[in-house]
């Protein structure tokens, strides 16, 4: 078993480069996904809003009873 500090050929500065790079690609792709998820959830927002409001409107109406309409 050999002890990673001590092993010159896992400092080599390329890898370490590789590696920066590799995170670099992780946080971009991460934070598309939190702006993914926020997009949702704004949407889930109106959504609620304008279903809210319906209800609302909807109770306002007088209970929404159907009534026969007048013959003419």
């Amino acid at each position: 078993m050999t002890d990673i500090r001590l092993d010159p050929e896992l400092e080599d500065p390329a890898r370490l480069d590789a590696l920066e790079r590799d995170l670099e690609r992780f946080r971009i792709s991460r934070d598309g996904w939190t702006l993914g998820v926020l997009g949702v959830a704004i949407l889930a927002v109106f959504a609620s809003m304008l279903g809210i409001g319906l209800a609302l409107r909807a109770a306002d109406d007088g209970g929404g009873v159907a009534r026969p309409s007048r013959p003419r």
